[in-house]
């Protein structure tokens, strides 16, 4: 069924949307988010037609400027029908945009969920970097993953981090997400794997940050003095 569904998906991208791989993964996610009632998600502002105002008011300059002779009444129609123009092409393409928008909304049926799980198959198939930050910024929406999958979404982004020459807190932030993925709902439950992630997390916080309080907080819990004595220390010195 899920494998059907997916080569339909598939076909309807193909024969009306432009957008393929992340770029439409992307897509995906954002329209997903505006379908998700959860309460999580903030909402984006959408600037693409400020450029325009913008281009639209210094035309609209430059012809009085360029026309100082000019009764006030010829220049007042040559700067409306300057606006009126970027008005009609903003809306066209604000409606091209709708229709794209509600065409993808369709493809998952308003379902943010499946909206989620849409857009990480794609970044799973296209396997750049961008993909792979992708299906870490979305981990939150994929909740019906199993957690050893998740994990393998944190460990796959933070790879790609370090080819890519990052270091330090950002790293640092994932090994944390991987901890919380692991993190014991209660005291009797085994913690090691939790620790794993958070002596990780440990060695890469290179400025001061919350992570630390969270770490201390955990060891504190499990009573666990070595890892909390090395991040009291290195809180004090950063």
């Amino acid at each position: 069924m899920a494998w059907e569904k997916e080569k339909q998906f598939t076909t309807s991208i193909d024969l009306d949307i432009p957008e393929k791989g992340v770029d439409l993964a992307k897509l995906i996610y954002d329209v997903a988010q505006d379908c998700d009632n959860s309460g999580g998600y903030r909402r984006t502002i959408d600037f693409s037609g400020l450029l325009d105002d913008i281009l639209t008011t210094i035309e609209t300059v430059r012809v009085r400027r360029d026309n100082p002779n000019l009764p006030e009444e010829e220049n007042q129609k040559l700067v409306d029908a300057i606006t009126a123009d970027n008005t009609r092409k903003q809306e066209e393409l604000a409606a091209a945009k709708a229709a794209k928008r509600e065409k993808i909304k369709q493809l998952f049926h308003g379902n943010a969920v499946e909206g989620y799980e849409l857009a990480y198959r794609i970044c799973q198939k296209d396997g750049s970097a961008e993909a792979k930050e992708l299906s870490y910024r979305m981990l939150s929406g994929l909740k019906h993953l199993p957690v050893e999958e998740r994990l393998g979404i944190c460990n796959t982004y933070v790879e790609s981090l370090i080819d890519l020459g990052e270091s330090g807190n950002n790293i640092a932030k994932v090994f944390c997400r991987m901890a919380g993925l692991v993190y014991p709902v209660s005291k009797k439950m085994d913690y090691t794997l939790c620790l794993s992630f958070y002596e990780k997390a440990y060695e890469y916080i290179d400025e001061p940050c919350r992570m630390l309080d969270e770490i201390i907080g955990f060891c504190n819990l499990y009573k666990i003095n070595e890892l909390r004595e090395k991040c009291v220390h290195k809180k004090a010195n950063l």
